[in-house]
């Protein structure tokens, strides 16, 4: 993303990684690789990971092994997980619920943007929770935001003209 006004970068990456374990591992080896090495970076969306066991209700005991890769993937980039408002789960199918979903940034991004947050929002048509994120000034004034629909990943036009 390119600010028009101040001519600075800004990096963001989309995610949705797969629910296969081995298709994770190699999503996580290919993005430690994106890092910019001097504009803000922030990664958003389904993660299908869990940084801890609090992060999920009901079914199977979480694979820690998993967790300790997320949370290792985390670290290796320098990213912060930057919290949220609402509900503590971002996904629900029968009586398991998880915190999938989620906004990480690194230390730039978290410098330029002190007063960001997320919110989980209410599921409507998915069994996902929309993530919204809300940037604001130090006046208190929103900066921006920027909402994902998973709508977008259903449906893919080129136009060639």
């Amino acid at each position: 993303m390119h600010h028009l006004a101040t001519g600075k970068c800004y990096y963001i990456t989309v995610i949705y990684a797969a629910c296969n374990v081995g298709d994770r591992r190699d999503l996580w080896k290919s993005i430690r690789g994106l890092a910019p090495a001097s504009s803000p970076w922030m990664l958003m969306g389904d993660f299908n990971a869990i940084t801890s066991s609090s992060e999920k209700m009901g079914g199977n005991e979480p694979n820690q092994l998993f967790m300790v890769e997320f949370n290792d993937y985390i670290s290796d980039c320098n990213l912060e997980d930057v919290g949220y408002i609402g509900s503590t789960f971002t996904w629900t199918s029968g009586r398991v619920s998880e915190r999938l979903d989620r906004v990480l940034c690194d230390q730039q991004c978290l410098n330029e943007f002190p007063l960001m947050h997320v919110r989980h929002l209410a599921k409507n048509y998915s069994d996902h929770s929309p993530l919204l994120l809300e940037i604001m000034l130090d006046t208190g004034q929103p900066r921006g935001s920027f909402r994902f629909q998973n709508m977008w990943l259903g449906r893919l036009e080129i136009n060639e003209d």
